[in-house]
């Protein structure tokens, strides 16, 4: 066999290993529960509430500066 030949099939062998692992990874996540998770993850809470904040911000900016531009004293 020629060495790029074994050289490729180690690189599949790499990546069946590779899967593997994710596939395990996977599994032991889908095991725990939302709450579980949440916990070990804090930082996924606050960004969360930071774009919430933004979209909530940018809906009331929206509001405002169409009552605003509405009033007959701004016409």
């Amino acid at each position: 066999m020629a060495p790029s030949m074994a050289s490729q099939q180690d690189a599949k062998l790499d990546v069946s290993h590779g899967e593997f692992a994710e596939t395990m990874q996977v599994s032991s996540e889908a095991d725990k529960g939302i709450w579980q998770l949440l916990k070990e993850n804090p930082r996924v809470i606050l960004i969360t509430f930071l774009a919430n904040c933004g979209s909530f911000l940018f809906g009331y900016d929206v509001l405002v500066q169409g009552a605003v531009t509405a009033l007959p004293a701004f016409v």
